[in-house]
C-alpha cells in the first residue's frame, strides 16, 4: 500500500455568494459634471441625489454694463424731457444723439449677453447653489438628468 496517496477526496467548500455590485446609471457626463443615479458631481463637489430637495432655477443678473446703459438712458431721457421747452432744432438733434449712445449700448448688450442659469436646492438642511451655467442647453440637460436620477 502506498503511504503517500490518500484515497479520500478533498472536501468541497461552498463558495459564498457575493452580490454583484450594480454599476451606477450615468444620466449625464460632461467635463467636470456628472449625474448618476446616486450622485451629482459639479466642479469637484459631490451631492447625494436622494438628499436634494426643492430644486429651483434662478436666472442670473445681466452684466453691469447692461444695467449702467439702462440707467444712463433713463437719466438722459429725463434730462431731455425737463429741458425740452428750451431746445431748438439743433438742441433736439444733439439730445437725440446723446440719448442714442446709451440706447445703442443697451441694445447691443441685450442682444449679445446671455443670462446665467443657477440651480439651487435644499441639501442636508442648507440652501446651496449646485450649479451656475451660461449655456441654457447644457443647463437643461443637467436639470433633466437630475429629474431622471431622482426617480
Amino acid at each position: 500500500m502506498d503511504g503517500t496517496h490518500d484515497p479520500t477526496p478533498a472536501p468541497v467548500l461552498p463558495i459564498p455568494d457575493v452580490p454583484a455590485q450594480a454599476r451606477p446609471a450615468i444620466f449625464y457626463r460632461d467635463n467636470d459634471t456628472y449625474v448618476t443615479d446616486t450622485w451629482l458631481v459639479v466642479a469637484g463637489r459631490r451631492y447625494a441625489v436622494r438628499q436634494l430637495s426643492n430644486l429651483r432655477t434662478v436666472s442670473g443678473t445681466r452684466s453691469p454694463l447692461t444695467m449702467g446703459a439702462a440707467i444712463m438712458s433713463g437719466v438722459v431721457a429725463v434730462v431731455v424731457l425737463l429741458t425740452a421747452r428750451y431746445l431748438n432744432t439743433a438742441g433736439w438733434i444733439g439730445a437725440g444723439i446723446v440719448l442714442a449712445v446709451p440706447l445703442v449700448v443697451l441694445a447691443g448688450e441685450l442682444l449679445r449677453a446671455r443670462r446665467r442659469y443657477e440651480l439651487w436646492a435644499e441639501y442636508r438642511g442648507m440652501t446651496v447653489r449646485l450649479l451656475c451655467e451660461d449655456s441654457a442647453e447644457r443647463y437643461a440637460d443637467i436639470r433633466r438628468a437630475l429629474t431622471f436620477a431622482g426617480r
